[in-house]
């Protein structure tokens, strides 16, 4: 028995009217294309159909068009029909997930055959089953929230540690994928791991996915910003005295007391990879940084990039669907030929390779760093406009990263639509005579033209 032509026929199997309604009942219970494995064709022919003369085609019309016996019985309800169809999509998506885990096996890459089995099995509840929504019969439901956030309210997930940002995005949530886009050298990964941290200050669990540095890298990283030690010194390990180190190292014994932040990749890795780290780890948030330098497991290697990253993110948004947990990744935006410095009009449309990644995104946060023409060097502060957001407004405001202090802060009395010189905007830390803003470290001698390597300077 071929599960779609019977359907089918027992679809069309009656006058116009009974056509429409069974049809009606197969849609309703969320039979779509996707249910046609053997014979899409069938599905995309009445489709066409209705839509050019508004009605289904008659049984007899669909025979002549496929060549089919008339002489078929269709004499079980048609909801025997829906229930065998979907059943023949549980054991082709079963069966196709063991053909894949087995090309794992073959390699001896077990994990990640056992991580893509499951995780193709957990497919056949997500895609088959149909919830509907009665907005009237759930009101009380939805009452019982609403009291929830009245009793609780202000950020109600995960804090990034920019109150501007959390104002407008409530913090993270799980289900959510966002996405930091910035230049070359515009602190984007320095971003995320000060959002790790507030992440961790507040007693939740972290997971760092890295594809463009070493695990080492991100975790020295880290420790300058947890132990709260300028990171040049952790590079060039030129401390005052012992009693300098000894400080050092007690704050580095303080770590010990926040929640586990866990390093994973230091090579490029795809999204089972990632998946399997999930589930080994149970994090309650996901920072990955590189998403563009990911591996993508579902397209074959020689489709575009931006193919693949639509896939790579289009899965990153169903992996925090699924596990409930946020997930924030960084990426690069393309390089602009304008005057160097950021007037914090960076858009979505700035995110390099791929569109796709924006459309995938619940949150796009864009940083860019602003330029001092006096100094003739970048500054440590940078405008942060979250450029995209699916439940709120859009916000822009600066920040400062303090490298010898490390930390991130707003930049405060700073109005949003002010675009000048940072030495222009904002009395928090005063003049020099020089025109600097005092507090800020400027890496003066560093050409803006140069090309270095970003564990050379704290970018």
């Amino acid at each position: 028995m071929n599960p779609e032509k019977f359907l089918m026929l027992k679809i069309l199997d009656g006058d116009t009217d009974e056509r429409e309604v069974a049809f009606k009942e197969v849609a309703n219970n969320g039979v779509d294309i996707s249910y046609f494995f053997v014979n899409p064709e069938f599905w995309d022919y009445i489709i066409k159909h209705k839509k050019k003369y508004k009605v289904l085609p008659s049984r007899s019309t669909f025979e002549h068009k496929f060549g089919i016996n008339g002489s078929i019985k269709v004499d079980e309800p048609l909801k025997y029909y829906i229930d065998e169809i979907k059943k023949y999509k549980r054991y082709r998506i079963a069966a196709a997930a063991m053909d894949k885990a087995d090309e794992f096996f073959a390699k001896g890459d077990y994990d990640t055959g056992i991580v893509h089995l499951r995780n193709e099995l957990k497919k056949i509840e997500t895609t088959i089953s149909v919830t509907d929504m009665n907005l009237r019969t759930t009101i009380d439901e939805r009452i019982d929230r609403y009291e929830y956030r009245i009793k609780n309210p202000g950020i109600d997930g995960i804090p990034s540690g920019l109150a501007r940002l959390d104002e407008a995005t409530y913090g993270w949530h799980g289900g959510e994928f966002n996405i930091i886009q910035a230049f070359l050298g515009n602190y984007k990964t320095w971003t995320m791991l000060y959002m790790a941290r507030a992440a961790l200050n507040a007693g939740y669990k972290v997971m760092i996915a890295t594809v463009e540095m070493s695990q080492f890298q991100i975790a020295r990283r880290l420790d300058s910003i947890l132990s709260v030690t300028a990171f040049e010194k952790l590079r060039s390990g030129k401390f005052k005295d012992d009693k300098d180190i000894l400080a050092f190292k007690n704050r580095m014994q303080a770590i010990k007391n926040l929640p586990d932040c866990i390093l994973i990749g230091g090579v490029s890795f795809g999204e089972l990879f990632l998946q399997s780290k999930i589930e080994e780890h149970e994090p309650d948030i996901v920072f990955i940084d590189g998403i563009y330098l990911m591996v993508d497991d579902n397209l074959n290697r020689n489709k575009a990039q931006w193919e693949q990253l639509n896939s790579i993110s289009r899965g990153l948004k169903v992996l925090a669907e699924n596990y409930n947990i946020p997930i924030v990744a960084t990426t690069q935006a393309w390089k602009k030929s304008s005057k160097p410095g950021s007037k914090g009009d960076e858009s979505v449309e700035d995110i390099a390779y791929s569109g796709g990644m924006a459309q995938n995104a619940d949150n796009v946060v864009s940083l860019g760093r602003i330029y001092d023409p006096v100094a003739e060097s970048f500054t440590n502060r940078v405008w942060v406009k979250l450029t995209k957001v699916r439940e709120g407004e859009p916000v822009k405001f600066q920040a400062v990263i303090d490298f010898d202090n490390m930390t991130l802060r707003e930049a405060l009395g700073v109005s949003d639509d002010r675009s000048n010189m940072p030495y222009e905007l904002s009395d928090e830390y005063g003049n020099n005579d020089n025109g600097l803003v005092e507090g800020v470290h400027y890496n003066v001698g560093v050409n803006k033209d140069e090309v270095v390597d970003d564990d050379e300077i704290p970018f």
